[in-house]
């Protein structure tokens, strides 16, 4: 997306920078194999650099094979969007980690995510940011993937945890 905005708005020189900073990524250099599937491989591992550099824990479990029935995009959208929003919910909390459970089992793609959280909820789950114009399209847009594969998200909050569960029919 960034590259793409950035090529709308005609700045090329900004865009090889963004695919030079990219390329240097440890997350894209294949360090650490979560799964056997190369996308979540490289969304997982770029999250986890980001968690270690902001102290939190990340407790991930995942078993995705290397071929899924699923867009690329929309296995990055659903894995990064899910533990995006894990990482600042946590961030002020005294249990800075973030659960993920992914994996396939018999025709179903599962991922669940839990973390602590502190502060307000909104009972449908929408953005307590001000800056509403430019947030809270993670969940709705997960929503929205989950359906169009014949799927659920579901979210709650019980005892001060936050827990989202997606399940995709494949």
């Amino acid at each position: 997306m960034v590259i793409q905005g950035l090529l709308e708005k005609e700045d090329v020189p900004g865009a090889c920078r963004y695919v030079e900073q990219l390329a240097g990524s440890h997350a894209l250099q294949g360090s650490k194999r979560f799964c056997d599937n190369e996308t979540a491989n490289v969304v997982l591992a770029a999250k986890a650099e980001a968690m270690e550099q902001l102290g939190i824990t990340a407790d991930f479990a995942v078993s995705l094979p290397p071929d899924l029935p699923v867009t690329d995009t929309d296995l990055a959208a659903l894995l990064g969007n899910a533990l995006d929003n894990a990482m600042e919910s946590v961030q002020n909390t005294a249990e800075m980690k973030v659960s993920l459970r992914c994996r396939v089992d018999k025709g179903l793609f599962m991922l669940r995510t839990e973390n602590a959280i502190s502060g307000k909820v909104h009972q449908d789950f929408s953005t307590t940011k001000t800056d509403k114009e430019s947030h809270g399209f993670g969940i709705p847009g997960m929503r929205e993937i989950a359906q169009r594969y014949h799927g659920t998200l579901d979210a709650a909050v019980k005892s001060d945890r936050f827990i989202l569960v997606v399940c995709l029919l494949l």
